[in-house]
């Protein structure tokens, strides 16, 4: 097998294996915290009278009366998706468990294209001296970096899989943490400093970047149809109207 075709396999068996896995977990622990709904609109009526009582019995403003309304809302809700194990933090940290294996095979790809350590047979150095031969119709060699291509797709398809993920978290059942909201900017800012290390690494690298992030955005694709969701028995998300938000409007 060629070199191009080693890393676009090794590429698909890790996203096959490790990275699907995954992102089921993810879907249906999502589609589990949307099934809570009625619950959680059930929660937010019976606090709404609690504070209404609690308004003409203490005499809170209408600051007040959000301030306490909120936080009970909050540790209440917070109670009970622990309870489900569908908290929104679950997807969040499932998604850095994929990290070593990026980190793993995209090490492993450098220290093949600077030959470390160094080929001890005949073997070793012929297919370590096909790598430089190797190529793609734009990059003469799989050695040399590419500025343009491979950055570019890499680019493209996380920033595509952040939006799509964070479409499907957006539950509106409760305010989002500060960390929920900071993440996906942390993540964002993390591919535009990946894509400029990008442009100067050997084009190996890069490329299995490329198609890792193609997959995945591919894989999130399948997913998100209802084919995914009946071969891998993910629930049917049905877009909720905002319950924390009706009820502090009508405090």
């Amino acid at each position: 097998m060629s070199w191009v075709g080693a890393v676009l396999c090794g590429t698909f068996l890790i996203r096959a294996f490790v990275g699907l896995p995954i992102a089921v977990v993810q879907q249906k622990s999502v589609a589990k915290l949307e099934s809570l709904k009625p619950e959680f609109q059930k929660l937010g009526n019976d606090l709404k009278r609690e504070t209404a009582i609690a308004v003409k019995k203490f005499g809170w403003d209408e600051k007040t009366a959000r301030t306490r309304f909120t936080r009970s809302y909050k540790k209440h809700w917070r109670k009970i998706v622990e309870e489900n194990n569908c908290h929104p933090m679950r997807s969040l940290a499932l998604t850095l468990l994929q990290l070593p294996f990026w980190i793993s095979f995209s090490s492993a790809l450098r220290n093949i294209v600077y030959a470390v350590p160094l080929p001890r047979t005949p073997e070793m150095t012929e297919r370590w001296f096909q790598i430089y031969s190797e190529g793609t119709p734009w990059v003469e060699s799989l050695v040399m970096p590419d500025p343009l291509v491979f950055p570019l797709v890499f680019f493209t398809a996380n920033m595509l899989n952040i939006e799509m993920s964070r479409r499907q978290r957006r539950t509106n059942l409760v305010p989002e943490t500060k960390m929920q909201k900071v993440f996906p900017w942390v993540l964002r800012g993390g591919i535009v400093v990946i894509t400029c290390f990008a442009v100067s690494v050997p084009s190996a690298v890069s490329m299995y970047w490329a198609a890792s992030s193609s997959l995945a955005f591919a894989q999130n694709i399948f997913l998100s149809s209802h084919t995914g969701k009946r071969i891998f028995k993910i629930p049917t998300i049905q877009q909720p109207q905002s319950t924390l938000g009706a009820m502090n409007k009508s405090l």
